[in-house]
């Protein structure tokens, strides 16, 4: 069987370019994470913010209370 030098450095010109896109893209992915991530994720949010869960007290059963909140929760799409 014969392989031809000109096809091999072909098909390695082609993976290296492969290689070199997927770096290239790689490295864009991570960029594009680091813009749209916020700097301090776990921060109290600010204006008229709230908290999406909030602890009642001894008001009712947990379990009534957490299948409340799960029923507005699938209820109201929020």
């Amino acid at each position: 069987m014969f392989v031809s030098y000109r096809r091999v450095s072909e098909a390695f010109k082609l993976l290296l370019i492969f290689m070199a896109c997927t770096f290239i893209f790689y490295q864009l992915f991570l960029y594009m994470n680091d813009v749209i991530k916020p700097a301090q994720p776990y921060q109290e949010p600010d204006g008229k913010a709230v908290k999406a869960m909030k602890s009642l007290g001894g008001t009712g059963s947990v379990y009534a209370d957490t299948k409340r909140r799960l029923f507005d929760f699938y209820y109201y799409g929020e």
